[in-house]
């Protein structure tokens, strides 16, 4: 007899797949917010360009500017939830960016962060329709990934995302190059049949 569960929980799976994807749309334009430049390609000095490298494991970068987004280190379940599986913790977006100078990389990484936080923050209500871009198929862009467009969460089954945090402790070591890296952090709650 097969096994046949009352539910079909992805957990963050697919969730980190449509984050991309909203980032990959609404980026560029966060940034020109942040910066107050917009950014053209003929003119790379001026604002800050979107992200060129997107993976989904911490790895060092190819291209910078990276992002990287990674699953909670700890997704919690809720064990008394029945019928539906809540789950939630912290999703990780690491940002990498390079620049000669360390002075500009501190800035840059802080510029980088608040488009990022913009974009967290409000893709849930930034939808061209009446719903969500959370529960829409959208175009995506990964190189190691062939599927060219999101399958979408359930619809109604993100409760929950903030963002909580922004870590640049990497700014307070002394390193060698010219790349520097800061994460932000989302607590997430999902709730799934």
């Amino acid at each position: 007899m097969g096994f046949s569960p009352y539910y079909k929980a992805l957990f963050t799976q697919p969730f980190i797949l449509q984050m991309v994807a909203i980032i990959q749309a609404d980026m560029q334009s966060a940034l020109n917010l942040v910066t107050g430049v917009t950014f053209n390609p003929a003119t790379p000095t001026l604002g800050l360009q979107s992200y060129i490298e997107y993976d989904l494991a911490v790895m060092p970068p190819g291209n910078v500017p990276q992002l990287i987004v990674t699953p909670p280190r700890v997704l919690k379940i809720d064990e008394g939830s029945q019928l539906t599986e809540r789950s939630g913790g912290m999703l990780e977006f690491i940002t990498t960016v390079g620049n000669q100078s360390p002075n500009v990389l501190a800035q840059n990484l802080q510029m980088y962060l608040r488009a990022l936080a913009y974009v967290i923050d409000t893709a849930e209500s930034n939808a061209a329709s009446d719903q969500s871009q959370m529960y829409q198929s959208l175009p995506i862009s990964l190189p190691f990934w062939t599927p060219t467009t999101t399958t979408p969460i359930q619809t109604g089954s993100l409760i929950y995302m903030r963002v909580v945090s922004m870590e640049f402790g990497n700014l307070y070591r002394n390193q060698q190059g010219f790349l520097q890296a800061a994460s932000l952090l989302a607590r997430i709650d999902l709730e799934e049949v």
